[in-house]
């Protein structure tokens, strides 16, 4: 359930698509790659009315903010489409080199 998308309790219903899912997925695990943890505090709980918080620390940049309110956004006909996800300046941005320790 932690990488679900809000739609998914909706599933029987509305239908399943699965390119909006995958787009939620892949947001959530970039997420916990960056933080290391989930974005939301109760996978239990109704997602669509949980707010994903970005966490002050590690700082990320604005390019990746964004990319987080497009692959996370709770309505699945207006979350970002792949088209759109490998356009995103993020994905394409040269990594600045660490500074020695």
């Amino acid at each position: 359930m932690a990488f679900s998308p809000p739609e998914v309790q909706k599933i029987a219903q509305e239908g399943y698509l699965p390119k909006p899912c995958d787009i939620w997925a892949m947001g959530i695990s970039i997420y916990c790659l960056i933080f290391d943890r989930l974005p939301y505090k109760n996978i239990n709980k109704d997602l669509s009315q949980e707010e994903i918080v970005i966490p002050d620390s590690p700082t990320i940049s604005p390019s990746l903010k964004h990319a987080f309110s497009r692959l996370l956004d709770r309505d699945p006909q207006t979350r970002a489409k792949i088209t759109e996800v490998v356009a995103m300046e993020w994905f394409f941005k040269e990594p600045e080199p660490e500074e020695d320790k």
